[in-house]
């Protein structure tokens, strides 16, 4: 270049990257070059860049050392940087395995060139027919836009063509026809269009799936609207989409069996054996089966009947609008139809599989439909979609499984496929947390089932959410979850552990939520039954031992919140939170109060007996406010000083007039009379209400209860009635012989009786006995429950005795009777009849 001319030019060579060549024998080698013009001062005026391509031969035998000739291609080569080396010595040995191998291959130089021949020849035809594909919808395009409703007569006589595709040319127009929603209420009052429709689709729908694409798409957008439904019951679309449903699953089955012949035949053909069952035609049957090409084409056939299946599925589940139609369809055996779809289909098309369960799911609210997919096993072809990549999939599967779940055998079912942890997974998903925990509150009804949910993450991650829930009152779904867990034991003790309990409690006190109560409720009957339980193996066990076995490590656990509960019963604003609160109140016991704290204590402390007075007062609470009452009532009285505060004030008198009241209520009666016999437990306690009212007598009355656990409970207070009776007596007869003593000793000048310094310590007894007030039922109780017993057994007697002289006289009435006069007849060694006064003594 001259000194004169103010520009140059700059060549810059880059080096790219090595591969092999397409036939896999040599290296290709990849650079760019970069041409730039720069001017006098060194800036860059133009740059252009050219990628290059160089093929390097290789020469290879079996004792090439291939990394010295690695090394030796880079260093005798620019183009190829030495950080290559390791990379051009991998493709060395490609090809050195390639050209070993097609050296024990007579022709390897000429497959390898017809190999590339043949790909370069099926790539040539494929864009060949790709683009005649695109010519034919550019023109079938042009064609469509082109229908007019001027031109409707012409595509009716399409229909009646012979040829094939001639009816899928007059459909097609159709369709573009029916594609806007203006043009529908013309087509339909057109009969003739209407009638040729539906003939074509039941005739000609097994010939061409192009055919009855065109067809059915036609009807689905009628079925879109509910006023052209009737017009679409009366050309039968429905019986005809149901017809193809069940031709187009009887095919892919029959395809299926096809290749599974054809997989026989190519194993038996591998083994050099003559296969006996080759399913093509005699001409094909000793070519070599294409099992490549057999399951291409299984897999197009089932794209095609995709679509169709979709387009008939979306049409029924439209014109099952009306339950009728509905019912219709269930006979048909629907239900079976769409459960081959949902198994058969091994293809990616969610459009139908979310079709085909959100027809489930609409059919799943009947019974029948339940029940028959109980029997089909629907639970265990749905669980390959819990989980799935689909979300609109899975959601539709959720719903469908929640309705299912209300039959206790399909929930048997999904714990046996392991739905359980599934769901438990899928409560950190915010879009599946509400379906999930409905799921699993339908799931937790059983009691076998509450057991399992120990061994999940659920009971901790279901406690985070409740303590944290952002709104006042926690949601249904998860509180009705909560609730049915709390009824089992180990769930109560995880639920219980750290600081959940306590937070639990301060959420329900302090937000008020009637449903948190109830859990709360719940773990206080737990604890109860716990003590219970350690109360009855105290009883079996040795005194040495009973004291080990006594404790109760959740002796703590209810001591900072009596207060609080005591609390909230005086100030609850909603009825429902009273009860709940109230009831857990009755399930504590004094191991549960805080240290150094009674009954009594609270009693006094919280004035029990004026608030527990004013619920007791008729018609001022419910029945179910009365019963939790009672049962606080009752359970106070474990406490011996708080019984005898409860004995003296007018509680015992109002719910001694509510037994009256309510006799028909089984459960209040059966807490009315417990709490009167956890009242006569203590000493001096029952005095009032044994010989003040008339309770005896109607104890005895309920002897007769319908109820069995009534009849029970009234037995038993009797019981300990009659040894607060005896007790009693034997306190009277005493204090009279006391009485007289004391009167001698003051005729004969000795010390006088003392009324006053003996006040404190007398029973009501005898202070009644002393003032001369004594009652007259007082000692006599007890023979009058002696008595109605004696008549109750009395006539069970008769009525066992009456029983069996029926039965011994209608097989011998002569020797019976024979008998009978004898005094000689005993049936079942029940002996003679009790006695009045042998009953009366207790013999």
């Amino acid at each position: 270049m001259e000194e004169d001319n103010p520009k140059y030019l700059q060549r810059r060579v880059k080096s790219g990257h090595v591969s092999l060549t397409p036939d896999e024998r040599g290296l290709l080698l990849t650079y760019d070059v970069e041409a730039t013009v720069v001017g006098d001062t060194g800036v860059a005026m133009q740059t252009e860049r050219k990628t290059h391509q160089r093929k390097m031969k290789i020469k290879m035998d079996k004792h090439t050392d291939v990394h010295a000739y690695a090394l030796q291609l880079v260093e005798s080569n620019d183009l190829i940087p030495n950080s290559k080396v390791r990379h051009v010595e991998d493709l060395l040995h490609q090809i050195k395995q390639n050209v070993l191998e097609d050296r024990f291959r007579a022709d390897s130089v000429d497959k390898v060139k017809r190999d590339v021949k043949r790909k370069q020849k099926e790539e040539k035809l494929r864009q060949k027919r790709l683009e005649r594909e695109k010519r034919e919808e550019e023109r079938a395009k042009e064609e469509l836009a082109n229908a007019s409703m001027e031109e409707l007569d012409e595509y009716l006589e399409w229909l009646y063509d012979e040829d094939i595709q001639q009816k899928v040319r007059g459909t097609g127009m159709v369709l573009h026809l029916a594609r806007e929603a203006g043009n529908l209420e013309e087509l339909s009052e057109n009969e003739a269009l209407m009638g040729a429709l539906s003939r074509t689709l039941k005739e000609d729908s097994k010939r061409s799936i192009e055919l009855a694409l065109n067809i059915m798409n036609i009807f689905m957008f009628f079925s879109t609207f509910s006023q052209f439904h009737p017009c679409l019951h009366s050309y039968q679309v429905g019986n005809n989409s149901m017809r193809i449903i069940k031709w187009e699953l009887e095919r892919f089955a029959a395809r299926l069996e096809e290749v599974a012949l054809l997989e026989e035949v190519a194993a038996a053909q591998e083994r050099g054996e003559t296969p006996a069952n080759d399913p093509r035609k005699p001409k094909k049957r000793g070519e070599p089966v294409n099992l490549k090409h057999e399951r291409a084409k299984t897999k197009t056939l089932q794209k095609k009947q995709d679509k169709i299946l979709c387009l008939c599925v979306l049409v029924l589940l439209n014109l099952a609008e009306d339950e009728r139609v509905e019912k219709k369809m269930a006979k048909r055996q629907l239900v079976d139809d769409l459960v081959r779809v949902l198994t058969t289909r091994t293809s990616n098309n969610t459009e139908l599989l979310v079709l085909t369960t959100t027809f489930m799911k609409k059919l799943s609210v009947t019974s029948e439909n339940k029940d028959a997919f109980r029997e089909l096993g629907v639970v265990e072809h749905l669980a390959k979609f819990v989980p799935c990549s689909n979300e609109k999939l899975m959601k539709v599967v959720l719903s469908t499984r929640f309705n299912l779940s209300l039959d206790k055998g399909i929930r048997e079912h999904m714990i046996k496929a392991s739905f359980l942890p599934k769901l438990v997974d899928l409560l950190q998903n915010k879009h599946f947390r509400g379906i999930s925990l409905r799921l699993l509150y339908h799931l937790s009804i059983d009691d076998r089932v509450k057991s399992m949910f120990t061994y999940t993450e659920v009971i901790p991650y279901m406690m985070r959410m409740i303590i944290d829930f952002p709104s006042n009152h926690v949601g249904s779904e998860l509180a009705a979850l909560a609730i049915n867990l709390s009824l089992n034991e180990r769930n109560c003790a995880f639920m219980c552990q750290g600081n959940n309990f306590k937070h639990l409690v301060d959420r329900a006190i302090k937000r008020q939520d009637p449903l948190l109560f109830k859990i709360v409720r719940n773990l206080s009957r737990w604890t109860l039954s716990m003590q219970e339980d350690i109360g009855a193996d105290d009883a079996d066990e040795k005194p040495a031992s009973r004291e080990r076995s006594t404790k109760y490590k959740y002796k703590r656990l209810w001591e900072p919140h009596i207060q609080p509960l005591l609390r909230l019963i005086t100030s609850a604003e909603s009825p429902n939170v009273f009860v709940e609160a109230i009831g857990t109140l009755g399930n504590l016991t004094p191991s549960d109060l805080p240290k150094g704290t009674t009954f009594a204590d609270l009693v006094l402390e919280h004035d029990l007996v004026e608030l527990l007075h004013k619920h007791l007062l008729p018609g001022f609470s419910e029945d179910d406010v009365l019963l939790e009452v009672i049962v606080l009532v009752g359970q106070l009285c474990l406490d011996e000083p708080a019984a005898k505060m409860l004995a003296n004030s007018p509680l015992v008198k109002l719910i001694y007039d509510l037994l009256h009241e309510k006799q028909d209520d089984s459960e209040l009666v059966l807490q009315t009379l417990f709490c009167f016999f956890r009242l006569l437990r203590h000493h001096d306690t029952g005095y009032g209400i044994l010989y003040e009212t008339e309770m005896p007598r109607d104890v005895c009355e309920f002897l007769h209860h319908k109820n069995g656990v009534v009849r029970v409970m009234a037995d038993n207070l009797l019981d300990l009635i009659v040894d607060h009776d005896e007790a009693n007596e034997r306190s009277m007869s005493a204090n009279r012989r006391l009485a007289r003593k004391a009167i001698g000793e003051g005729k004969r000048g000795g010390p006088e009786f003392d009324d006053d310094d003996d006040d404190d310590d007398a029973t009501a007894a005898e202070r009644d006995e002393r003032d001369g007030k004594t009652p007259e039922l007082q000692g006599t109780l007890s023979k009058l429950i002696r008595a109605k017993r004696f008549a109750i057994h009395n006539r069970e007697w008769v009525d066992v005795m009456a029983q069996d002289l029926d039965d011994e006289e209608d097989e011998h009435d002569d020797e019976s009777s024979s008998f009978m006069d004898q005094g000689q007849f005993d049936p079942h060694g029940l002996g003679s009849p009790l006695t009045a006064d042998s009953f009366l003594s207790g013999e």
